[in-house]
């Protein structure tokens, strides 16, 4: 017979990320809506450099204008040849990298035993009574 404790241990470890997803799915709703913004139109939707296999290689090797972000700009490539103009895409790759940083920064926290209010050594929050004021206070 399998350890019914252990399973449901698992589960209860489970609920914080089922959470922080359901969180952040409300939290970035709206984007199944939004459309284009500031300066999409420059980095993506009127940037040839992301319409071929050429722009790709010209990204990595013959880098122009001021803002040279080689991962950022093979990101948007491939999201051009998955998505085309369509922003849904874009949003929806957004939520998901949001997503992804918030799950492991939640990970991150519980491995290290720092995920609870007072688990640091040495912290130990207070609420200063009347007798912690400092001798001056003329109350």
């Amino acid at each position: 017979m399998a350890d019914t404790g252990a399973s449901s241990s698992r589960w209860r470890g489970l609920l914080p990320a089922a959470a922080l997803a359901a969180v952040t799915a409300w939290t970035y709703a709206p984007v199944r809506h939004g459309g284009w913004l500031w300066d999409d139109n420059l980095y993506v939707t009127h940037n040839p450099l992301l319409r071929s296999a050429a722009g790709l290689k010209q990204i990595w090797l013959n880098p122009t204008g001021v803002n040279y972000f080689p991962v950022t700009a093979t990101c948007q490539w491939l999201q051009w040849h998955l998505w085309q103009d369509r922003p849904l895409g874009y949003h929806l790759t957004n939520v998901a990298l949001h997503l992804l940083s918030a799950f492991l920064l939640w990970r991150l926290l519980r491995l290290s035993g720092r995920n609870r209010p007072g688990s640091e050594p040495g912290f130990s929050p207070s609420i200063p009574s009347r007798s912690n004021r400092s001798l001056g206070s003329p109350n």
